[in-house]
């Protein structure tokens, strides 16, 4: 790695700092996928989707989020489990693969499966008439996704992806608000929706920061301070 791609921090910036063999913009790097860039991500998306489903059967996290923490709906499990999971599956492959798509693909996916998988495999909240509204929903996240990456990547990967993944899961939760849940008559009032918003924010940003805490070795510079 060039000391172009090394921040103050230590950690590799988010973006594709130049060097002999990484491009230079998103544009060049999406030419030089291979099929490897996108088989991985998907499977590792799948992969995370169908384990959510496993993890989280039926009504399993409506249930933990109504009747044991007494949290307000609809949108807890959403906000604050649902997207920040998909989301962190996203940035370890893209921590791993930092190339253009890898994190669109990988939250694709992951969401995809998870919301096919919630439905029709393991029936929880949403219902078959859900289904597109809510892969549009998991299509906004993964393109937001993306768009903060590749518009943070100037910055440490501490800022960037925390930042990144609260952007994304606040655009799934508020698509799902505004396109998913009233197909099944559930409608979010205004002050439960500001108390869910933070807690989603705050799901998001620890777990958009723990790509960062897991894997800082991986991610620290040859000049990282001791």
């Amino acid at each position: 790695m060039t000391k172009s791609s090394v921040v103050h921090d230590g950690t590799k910036s988010s973006g594709w700092a130049p060097g002999p063999n990484r491009p230079t913009s998103w544009r060049e790097g999406l030419g030089r996928l291979g099929p490897a860039d996108i088989l991985l991500p998907l499977i590792a998306g799948l992969a995370a989707g169908l384990l959510f489903v496993g993890l989280f059967p039926g009504r399993a996290l409506s249930t933990l989020m109504h009747n044991v923490m007494w949290l307000p709906g609809p949108g807890a499990g959403t906000g604050m489990v649902t997207g920040p999971l998909i989301i962190l599956a996203s940035l370890v492959v893209y921590t791993f693969r930092r190339k253009p798509l890898v994190a669109f693909i990988t939250a694709l996916a992951a969401g995809t499966s998870q919301t096919i998988g919630s439905v029709y495999i393991s029936p929880g909240v949403l219902t078959p008439a859900t289904v597109p509204a809510a892969v549009l929903s998991v299509i906004v996240m993964a393109t937001v996704l993306e768009a903060c990456l590749l518009a943070l990547r100037g910055l440490a990967d501490t800022l960037a992806l925390p930042a990144a993944a609260v952007a994304a899961d606040l655009a799934h939760l508020g698509f799902q608000w505004a396109a998913v849940f009233p197909i099944i008559k559930r409608n979010v009032l205004p002050d439960d929706a500001a108390l869910l918003a933070g807690l989603a924010t705050a799901a998001s940003v620890l777990l958009g920061a723990l790509p960062v805490l897991l894997f800082r070795r991986f991610l620290a510079g040859p000049n990282k301070p001791k």
